[in-house]
């Protein structure tokens, strides 16, 4: 489904159905952070989801997402962001890994990724009170990692993590919001959420070294691309010695990866 389709079907969905709010975005250069960001200062309700326009759902997702939390006792709410599930292509083939146990687990977004290794596309909703308190940087041009959100969120809060497919994912869509097709206008984004990555997950190291020194590479890449074009203000070096160590110790291969950039682009 084309974007523009999608703006025009979902604005006369809102007209008649008054029990849901849609928060469009129709704007190109109102990139996905900054539609994120004011779909959830205009959000009414308690919980927050989003949708893509390459995006379809199962016809029960909202009532299964809203039966799962449910499910958490209101005492241990306090302690969750929200319900997470599973996706799968236009074909019906599942997206990507099922998360551990039976039914699922409750875990956070840093140990699926990092300790079970959980990989693929995902899809539920969020406490409205924590993304307000947890908003993308809007400051920072071009595209922002949804990572940024997600991880930070996890320090501090659990999600339910179900295998059940609520989102149907169009692969190979065009998700205008979010690409660009240049490195070199994504890079501030980039080394932002590898400084965030090196400075708040540094303790997981030794479950994915491979990882770690990946992500510090691509640190010295994105540095370079962005070059003196940073945003004044915003921190772009790791905060622990060990995050900026093993930036050193890759700054080669991090080059390396610059420069096979520069070359591509010419």
């Amino acid at each position: 489904m084309g974007h523009k389709m999608a703006l025009v079907l979902l604005s006369k969905i809102g007209k008649k159905i008054p029990l849901f709010q849609f928060i469009i975005s129709g704007s190109p250069t109102d990139i996905k952070k900054k539609a994120f960001n004011k779909g959830v200062r205009m959000a009414q309700g308690q919980l927050f989801l989003t949708a893509d326009s390459d995006d379809a759902f199962k016809p029960t997702a909202l009532e299964r997402l809203a039966h799962h939390w449910e499910n958490i006792s209101v005492d241990e709410r306090k302690y969750f962001v929200g319900v997470c599930g599973l996706c799968e292509d236009q074909y019906g083939k599942k997206v990507g890994d099922n998360f551990p146990g039976t039914w699922g687990i409750d875990s956070n977004s840093r140990d699926m990724h990092y300790k079970y290794r959980v990989r693929g596309e995902k899809w539920g909703f969020s406490r409205t009170d924590i993304l307000r308190q947890h908003p993308f940087p809007e400051n920072i041009p071009g595209h922002v990692p949804e990572g940024v959100v997600w991880m930070t969120i996890a320090r501090d809060y659990q999600t339910r993590f179900v295998n059940e497919t609520f989102r149907i994912y169009y692969q190979g869509a065009n998700d205008q919001l979010t690409n660009s097709g240049n490195i070199g206008s994504n890079a501030n984004g980039a080394l932002y959420q590898k400084c965030i990555t090196l400075s708040n997950e540094i303790q997981y190291f030794y479950t994915n070294p491979k990882h770690f020194l990946l992500e510090a590479a691509r640190w010295t890449r994105f540095a370079l691309h962005t070059g003196s074009n940073r945003v004044k203000g915003i921190n772009y070096y790791p905060k622990n010695f060990s995050g900026r160590l093993i930036i050193a110790i890759t700054a080669p291969i991090g080059v390396i990866w610059w420069m096979i950039d520069n070359i591509k682009r010419k």
